[in-house]
């Protein structure tokens, strides 16, 4: 029982070391993702002659933003123990 029980705490400690590194690299993923997205976004409005069409793309990229942070942060939520 004594190796049984190793092996059980050497998986758990596995899983947990996997689950939180997989949580971490979401979480920096998602950021740079974000960060990435606005640099675009500001380029694209310093970058266009019609400001009236760059504001529609710019609530199309704020959508898409929450929506990445949205989808993210649920990961977490949900496969969090």
């Amino acid at each position: 029982t004594s190796n049984s029980e190793s092996g059980e705490g050497m998986v758990f400690f596995l899983h947990a070391v996997l689950m939180l590194t997989g949580f971490f690299c979401v979480t920096v993923l998602t950021i740079i993702l974000v960060v990435k997205l606005n640099i675009a976004s500001k380029w694209r409005y310093q970058a266009t002659s019609d400001k009236a069409k760059t504001e529609a793309m710019s609530n199309k990229d704020k959508r898409t933003t929450r929506m990445v942070v949205t989808i993210s942060s649920l990961l977490i939520v949900m496969y969090s123990p």
